[in-house]
């Protein structure tokens, strides 16, 4: 409303999602861009994408492919860990895994780690990779 005449706008992975474009005044799809992940496009993620259109009946939504790894992470934690707060932390620092997201490897740190970031710009109603 204030038309601030932007040549770029920078946002975050949380608005990388199909369903916000509706919401960006058409003077600036053309300068929106997000940093996310990469999407990974092995069988791990076809399979999770071919299931979710099946139950929900449209295309996933931003983050539902880590949530959906969250959740069988999780599951496999708690049926081999129970509440063994040292089994927990052994298992996550030793994880090697590959899910709907690629790469699941958490480290000495238990934070993620070799996920690969890129730049999207919208393209038509979706997030394309931009190349830099």
């Amino acid at each position: 409303e204030i038309n601030p005449n932007l040549n770029s706008i920078f946002a975050t992975e949380s608005l990388k999602d199909e369903s916000f474009i509706k919401n960006i005044p058409n003077t600036y799809t053309s300068v929106f861009i997000t940093l996310s992940p990469k999407t990974y496009t092995g069988s791990k993620h076809d399979e999770f994408v071919k299931n979710y259109a099946a139950m929900f009946k449209t295309k996933p939504t931003a983050y539902a492919d880590y949530v959906y790894d969250n959740i069988i992470l999780a599951g496999k934690i708690i049926e081999k860990c129970k509440k063994d707060t040292s089994c927990i932390n052994s298992y996550m620092k030793n994880l090697h895994a590959t899910g709907a997201t690629g790469n699941i490897y958490f480290g000495e740190s238990h934070s993620v780690q070799n996920k690969e970031y890129a730049f999207y710009s919208i393209v038509g109603n979706s997030f394309e990779e931009k190349a830099i």
